[in-house]
């Protein structure tokens, strides 16, 4: 006779009460968890999040619905650049007491996080104020193409231009130039004839816009009275390098224009000639005076930091001096990176 097996049931099975417990509280303890979490939820939608609290920006307005983002900003310094701003002041500090410099100004974006030393000293932007006008130029070629291709007459060489100390090009005089070639010669030689060919033929409510949308005061180029802070001029280069006032293509048009500067003697002195600066730079001389700028994007690997400099002294070599002295400070306290690029701000900016 075949042998009987009983199968057990499942239902006649003995269950130990420690089971039963465990049973019992698991739903309990989730419901729990779930409670608290849409508790947490409600009062985190409650209320502003302190991060953006602290973040203000700017916006085109000109667009009925649409706000195109120019740029964030974290109103306060990044505490992860406190070692490189200290380094840096010690080091201007000394400058001062050799005499070499009577004020200076600095300004460094880098990580998403910024530092600024002396922010709020105003300063002539000189050729610096080149850098906006070959925005504005870029800003109706996005309207209109052709434009690059326009031919300008030079005729002579403007003498009341102010004297150029750092020069090595010159238009040739009884030739005609495209926008593109006199807007190259601006920037890569920081030629003042052709500044004041094309200033000549700008687009002024262009112009205008453009300190209008940056949120800054709009300057008077017929008078030589104007100033602005190394903040306020930074954001010139931060809306070029994040592409967001000029199409992708014409801010990298831009940059490249940059990157061909041909001065030398400040913040890429002692750089090798593989490393890539997109920058510009300004000086004005008066009698008892001098000031130098120069501001600039410097790419390592895939990763950039933005970097000004404005001067004033008593001699050019030395307030050049200077300009190259702060931006070592701030290149050997940088890595190359090859992972991610240029941040303008928090991560959690860009979702805003």
């Amino acid at each position: 006779m075949a042998n009987y097996i009983k199968k057990d049931s499942f239902l006649e099975r003995k269950i130990p009460v420690y089971w039963l417990l465990i049973a019992l509280l698991i739903p309990t303890i989730g419901c729990i968890v779930l409670a608290t979490r849409k508790t947490t939820i409600v009062a985190s939608e409650a209320q502003p999040c302190d991060v953006y609290s602290s973040l203000t920006n700017a916006r085109i307005q000109t667009y009925e619905f649409a706000r195109p983002l120019l740029y964030y900003d974290v109103i306060n310094e990044d505490s992860r650049l406190a070692d490189v701003k200290s380094k840096i002041e010690a080091f201007i500090e000394q400058k001062k007491r050799e005499g070499a410099l009577s004020t200076a100004s600095v300004y460094l974006r880098k990580g998403g996080g910024w530092i600024a030393i002396n922010q709020d000293e105003q300063y002539s932007p000189a050729s610096l104020e080149k850098v906006p006008i070959l925005i504005t130029y870029l800003k109706d070629v996005e309207r209109d193409p052709a434009l690059l291709n326009k031919q300008i007459f030079f005729e002579h060489h403007f003498g009341e231009l102010p004297k150029q100390n750092i020069k090595v090009f010159s238009l040739v005089e009884k030739k005609y130039y495209s926008i593109k070639e006199l807007l190259h010669a601006m920037i890569a030689y920081s030629d003042n004839d052709a500044l004041n060919l094309l200033f000549q033929n700008m687009n002024n409510a262009t112009f205008k816009q453009l300190y209008v949308d940056l949120k800054l005061e709009i300057p008077d180029l017929s008078i030589d009275v104007y100033k602005i802070s190394v903040v306020n001029y930074s954001k010139f280069f931060r809306i070029l390098i994040n592409a967001t006032y000029l199409s992708n293509d014409l801010s990298e048009m831009a940059l490249k224009m940059l990157t061909e500067c041909t001065y030398k003697d400040g913040i890429t002195k002692d750089f090798d000639d593989k490393v890539k600066v997109a920058h510009k730079f300004g000086e004005r001389a008066w009698p008892d005076r001098k000031e130098l700028h120069e501001f600039g994007i410097i790419y390592r690997g895939r990763k950039a930091y933005i970097i000004g400099i404005m001067t004033r002294g008593k001699d050019f070599k030395q307030l050049s001096e200077v300009l190259s002295g702060i931006s070592d400070i701030v290149y050997k306290d940088s890595t190359p990176e090859t992972s991610s690029g240029y941040q303008t701000g928090p991560p959690m900016a860009a979702a805003k």
